[in-house]
């Protein structure tokens, strides 16, 4: 088991300043697209019915909570910077 950190000592640690950076650049596309995207939508096309875009934007989230166990299931199994790779590259 890994040491414990005080906050300073985590702070001046290399590996959570890239921990931080790598939550970052794959969270915040994510979360900024799922608020969003009516917007995104209805710009492409105006004459789009918000029944129809709520629709994809909730089977959308059910496929992304989907991907999400599937994603931890490959972390148990596979080195993880590879699983991230492939996440980020997608």
């Amino acid at each position: 088991m890994a040491a414990m950190l005080t906050l300073s000592e985590g702070l001046r640690n290399q590996q959570f300043w890239r921990l931080l950076l790598m939550d970052f650049c794959s969270i915040f596309t994510f979360m900024y697209m799922t608020s969003t995207y009516k917007v995104m939508a209805l710009q492409l096309n105006p004459d789009m019915d918000d029944r129809f875009i709520t629709t994809v934007g909730a089977i959308g989230s059910i496929f992304n909570g989907c991907s999400r166990l599937f994603a931890g299931y490959l972390m148990d199994r596979f080195p993880f910077k590879k699983i991230y790779f492939c996440l980020l590259s997608t």
